[in-house]
């Protein structure tokens, strides 16, 4: 409550206008270029003080208002091999599920509860 305040007095006191923007949640589906190039940037946004994270498109992502959103882009992996590819212990070619485990992780530290977003790894997958 006290940061929310802070936050509008510093928004006020700057001569900030407020312009309303409604974010319409957007459901991701991939192409058939999607998966010829084996995957694709999604776009999550959050209010500041608010914990909810939306999915949205690229024109919405890039049309935020920054001081009332954060936002993350990811690239997620949907085609190629199942897991990482070793041979004699060294890594060759990089899994989906595995790729999307470690864009998963990365991205909760930039975006606290992406991780409860995207909850499976192998959404979208085809070999």
């Amino acid at each position: 409550m006290i940061r929310d305040l802070i936050k509008y007095i510093e928004l006020y006191s700057s001569g900030f206008s407020y312009k309303k923007t409604d974010i319409t949640e957007f459901f991701f589906k991939p192409t058939d270029d999607d998966y010829k190039v084996k995957g694709s940037s999604r776009f999550f946004v959050k209010k500041v003080n608010d914990t909810k994270i939306i999915e949205v498109n690229y024109q919405m992502f890039e049309n935020i208002n920054s001081d009332l959103y954060t936002g993350i882009t990811i690239y997620w992996h949907i085609s190629g091999p199942k897991n990482d590819v070793y041979i004699k212990g060294k890594l060759q070619m990089a899994g989906v599920e595995d790729l999307n485990k470690r864009i998963i992780k990365q991205s909760e530290k930039l975006m606290p509860g992406i991780k409860n977003k995207l909850i499976n790894p192998l959404q979208f997958y085809k070999p």
